[in-house]
């Protein structure tokens, strides 16, 4: 109707000025001259201004038309305006939000008892809340963390554009400057936090092929060494799902590296272990150990203050997932081995397998004090799977400082092959410790067989 209306309207613009010669429009004189120059005799002027006229009333009246029918665009007259009942339970519903570490089927049976409308409302006015709750959907929580990223950039550009100039105020001026003292080291990390927001927008936006699934964003933080957690794929929707800790220097400043190994594992989970579908998850969700020593990944700390966001993140995938439930791996990298370890150790983890890769020890000294939703004790060594590289220099790991590291024999869980990796001089070299992704490392193909549910080789 609107299209036709528009149509009308520039049909008569077009007679009008068609009737108007160029001339009189410029000279504006008293007179009327054709298109030729001549001039108008009366019974041609009269024609001119009853066209024209004819064409100004279809004009009005077809305005009059396009009013009436914006009019019945409104929210009011679509039926999508809220009642005052619509807006008490809208309200309602943003006093409800379930708090920070709630119960993920808690969370999910609250989330659907809402209303599109009252979801869409709480996406907007409480977005980080929203962004971080296990238990609401991946769809949704996408959605809140991807209207955060864009901020958090700008916030970080600011801090690095604030602290140069206080920077080079004081270089110039001395301690006078009446600014604080900025270390360069606290710029440069500041940098790192933003290449890795910038590495997240890139995943996100990266287009979708064989090698790289949909990407999800379920989770942003900037504080301390920054934390984000990154689907490759969408573990509601995915037959296989796994979840990939990384361990001591995780943060925003190598999420790249992390969102990249996971990656690799979907693709190998595809082209290894036939997988209908998988989505793989980078969880940078906890403050890991930035250093080894002194006060870093040779303390425990770091994976029991980890344990309970990791345990209730796999909650939250078995609340939200659609339709049979997936086939759920856990992967841990050096400390993160430690993390999943602790966390199968003082809970029972809602996964079917886990993967320790290059790991200095999981907290225990067998498979079964490890503990995974249904799974009896004397499976527990089917479900464990452990690897480290020949030349890894994780194997000088003083013996028990993580307790048992879960290659030895006496452990009890499944060792599955990877390749030797870099030797040096001293048979060990920490190039090994990184080297479980290469292409062409059995590690890697192994690591997809597991996600997929198929044996290794």
């Amino acid at each position: 109707m609107l299209t036709d209306l528009h149509a009308t309207v520039t049909a008569c613009q077009n007679v009008i000025f068609a009737e108007i010669p160029e001339k009189l429009r410029n000279l504006g004189k008293p007179v009327v001259i054709d298109p030729d120059g001549r001039i108008l005799e009366p019974v041609s002027l009269m024609k001119a201004n009853d066209t024209v006229m004819g064409a100004v009333r279809r004009a009005t009246e077809a305005d009059g038309t396009a009013a009436a029918e914006l009019r019945k665009l409104t929210a009011e007259a679509q039926g999508f305006a809220q009642t005052a009942d619509d807006q008490r339970r809208t309200w309602e519903s943003m006093q409800t939000v379930p708090a920070a570490g709630a119960p993920p089927g808690d969370v999910k049976r609250w989330w659907d008892g809402l209303t599109d409308r009252q979801r869409e409302t709480l996406l907007f006015l409480r977005t980080e809340q929203i962004g971080s709750l296990d238990g609401v959907p991946v769809e949704w929580r996408d959605r809140a963390n991807r209207m955060q990223l864009p901020g958090e950039m700008e916030r970080i550009r600011e801090d690095i554009a604030r602290m140069t100039e206080q920077q080079a105020t004081r270089n110039t001026h001395g301690s006078m400057a009446g600014v604080p003292f900025i270390k360069q080291e606290e710029i440069e990390k500041l940098k790192q936090k933003l290449a890795g927001l910038e590495a997240v927008l890139s995943r996100l936006n990266k287009p979708v092929d064989p090698t790289a699934p949909q990407a999800h964003l379920l989770k942003i933080s900037t504080d301390g060494a920054g934390k984000a957690i990154v689907a490759m794929g969408n573990p509601d929707t995915a037959t296989n799902v796994a979840t990939f800790v990384p361990g001591t220097g995780a943060g925003l400043n190598l999420i790249g590296t992390d969102m990249n190994r996971a990656d690799k594992m979907a693709e190998a989970a595809s082209v290894y272990g036939q997988s209908p579908s998988t989505a793989v998850i980078a969880w940078t969700g906890y403050d890991a150990p930035q250093e080894i020593f002194p006060g870093g990944a040779s303390k425990d700390s770091y994976a029991d203050n980890a344990r309970a966001d990791l345990d209730r993140f796999q909650d939250g995938l078995r609340a939200t997932h659609q339709g049979t439930p997936s086939h759920n791996t856990l992967i841990g990298h050096s400390y993160g081995s430690t993390v999943i370890g602790h966390a199968a150790r003082d809970g029972s983890l809602a996964v079917d397998n886990m993967v320790f890769v290059g790991s200095p020890g999981v907290g225990v000294d067998h498979v079964r004090d490890l503990h995974l939703d249904g799974v009896p004790p004397d499976q527990m060594s089917q479900r464990v799977h452990a690897t480290t590289a020949l030349h890894d220099i994780i194997r000088t790991t003083p013996p028990g400082l993580h307790s048992a590291q879960p290659i030895w024999q006496h452990f009890g869980a499944h060792v599955f092959e990877s390749n030797p990796g870099t030797n040096s001089v001293t048979g060990f070299s920490t190039e090994a410790h990184s080297e479980y992704w290469n292409k062409q490392n059995r590690s890697l193909e192994n690591m997809g067989r597991i996600i997929a549910g198929q044996p290794t080789k």
